[in-house]
């Protein structure tokens, strides 16, 4: 979820070239965006109020915590303010209408536990273009065992690899290990990045 927009507004900002999309399913923190939008009066930014998952169009539940950084599709383990009905859509047909060929790709998912229902949303854009993926690993995720087989998966039927801040490689096995050493009070250990093997991407990433 795109929330505020800190990320988006910071993309926007770098170049007019940049095309950014961004989602929020809160509608409390979807009306905060889209003030921020009209007072900085970002043309290169697409907004839109739906949930990112696999499927387009499936009604789900939305629990709105309190805290905005906290809401979440797949759990409720904070102070519910509501819980609100959201429309889903999928990546893949978010970006139909794009020649993604003039684009280098990234997907930013932070989503408190859907992100694995993301990634399956996007696995036609992923498959013809590679983009790389920032992902915030937190146990939500791995709660679910589902999770934890289809990121396996994903990683070797798509030829991907975790890489860290550092950019260094980082095994599955090791964020489980990361994962399950957090406190009860921590959820996550913080972004990384899933890049494709051999691709013109892991240079770019590789090189900056």
């Amino acid at each position: 979820g795109c929330n505020y927009g800190f990320y988006s507004f910071y993309t926007a900002s770098i170049s007019k070239k940049n095309n950014v999309i961004s989602i929020e399913a809160s509608t409390h923190t979807s009306n905060e965006f889209l003030k921020n939008y009209k007072l900085n009066n970002f043309r290169n930014i697409t907004f839109i109020n739906k949930a990112v998952s696999d499927k387009d169009n499936e009604e789900l539940h939305f629990n709105e915590s309190e805290n905005d950084w906290e809401s979440s599709l797949t759990h409720d383990h904070f102070n519910i303010k509501s819980v609100n009905k959201i429309k889903t859509i999928k990546i893949d047909t978010l970006l139909q209408a794009y020649n993604l060929r003039d684009f280098l790709i990234f997907i930013k998912l932070d989503i408190e536990g859907h992100e694995m229902n993301a990634i399956d949303g996007a696995l036609n854009t992923i498959k013809n273009f590679s983009p790389i993926i920032i992902i915030e690993f937190s146990k939500y995720i791995f709660a679910d065992f589902e999770n934890i087989n289809f990121l396996k998966n994903f990683l070797k039927n798509y030829d991907y690899q975790i890489y860290n801040t550092q950019k260094n490689k980082v095994e599955l096995d090791n964020i489980l290990e990361s994962i399950n050493k957090l406190t009860k009070r921590h959820k996550t250990i913080g972004n990384y990045y899933l890049i494709k093997n051999s691709s013109n991407n892991l240079k770019l990433f590789k090189n900056d």
